[in-house]
């Protein structure tokens, strides 16, 4: 049985914020922003492209602050609209180089890496009505940046009612062996899921630093999980403490991950899911790629020493 590797993008919104850090360091919309003029939009699509130029073979729309929690400050823009506008510019970028594929993403609807559990009724309404909106355009979606269990089931949800394949990706404690960040153990989150009979194509680890997701990913592959796709999108951030809040904090502290511990981390990363998949005998596909502070060279990098064999 087999392992083998499919390549993501890094961070959008980070990146974005480095590129343009007078624009949207302040801005209540974040990234958001950049969807709400052309000028903007062409950065982000441009963006895009870099990513599929260093090798990403999926990338993610950049809708992750198309949520109440960042459009109600102002309530200039609405959530759809600017989620189309973030799907139609990913596409636009796929379809101009002729290669890769969209993910859609499946925001947090509260403070990222808060372990809040948000009401199952207005997950459901929030995600049913983006998905039935957008989804017909993009390949995939992932509810990313999950901090508890419970917030898995309101996507999952939807993406089976609506027909379209769902990844997962969970965020786990920085400072706790791995966990999430609700304290729950990710093969928690498995038996949940396999206990709500709630139907997903995949789980992963997003937006934690790369100590902390390696024994989250073991914890993982030891659950008994049914996962087509197992993977790990780390950011590039200093350990952030649980009791962080971004109003009283600020923005997390980047830790300009050096690219070699990068690729590294996600060749360690490969290899236990490979070890995983020749010891159950199941086949599965190893998704890598980056988050928050990860950039295209990054990206670049990583794609080099998969496609060298030196993986």
């Amino acid at each position: 049985m087999t392992a083998t590797v499919t390549i993501m993008d890094g961070g959008m919104g980070s990146a974005l914020r480095m590129r343009f850090p007078e624009k949207l360091t302040r801005d209540p919309l974040w990234s958001a922003r950049l969807l709400t003029t052309p000028e903007g939009m062409t950065e982000v699509q441009k963006l895009h492209e870099e990513y599929i130029d260093a090798g990403a073979e999926y990338i993610t729309t950049n809708n992750y602050a198309c949520v109440p929690l960042y459009l109600d400050t102002t309530k200039e823009f609405s959530c759809v609209e600017l989620t189309h506008r973030a799907v139609n510019l990913a596409r636009a970028a796929v379809d101009k180089k002729g290669a890769g594929s969209v993910i859609l993403s499946l925001p947090p609807l509260r403070q990222s890496y808060s372990p809040e559990v948000t009401p199952l009724e207005e997950a459901h309404a929030f995600y049913n009505q983006i998905v039935r909106e957008v989804s017909h355009k993009v390949d995939l979606i992932m509810a990313e940046t999950v901090s508890a269990t419970a917030n898995a089931q309101a996507p999952c949800e939807v993406a089976e009612k609506e027909g379209r394949p769902l990844l997962l990706s969970f965020t786990v404690n920085d400072l706790n062996n791995g966990s999430l960040r609700s304290g729950e153990c990710i093969s928690d989150a498995v038996r949940f899921l396999d206990e709500k009979r709630l139907k997903h194509k995949g789980i992963l680890i997003n937006c934690s630093t790369p100590h902390a997701t390696t024994p989250a990913l073991a914890k993982l592959l030891e659950s008994d999980h049914q996962a087509e796709i197992v993977g790990c999108y780390p950011n590039s951030f200093k350990p952030i403490p649980a009791d962080w809040n971004h109003h009283k904090d600020g923005p997390p502290k980047p830790d300009d991950l050096a690219i070699p511990e990068f690729v590294g981390s996600c060749k360690k990363w490969y290899a236990m899911g490979k070890e995983h998949a020749a010891r159950r005998g199941t086949n599965i596909n190893f998704f890598v790629g980056g988050c928050c502070g990860i950039l295209p060279q990054h990206i670049q990098a990583l794609s080099s020493a998969f496609c060298l064999g030196s993986a």
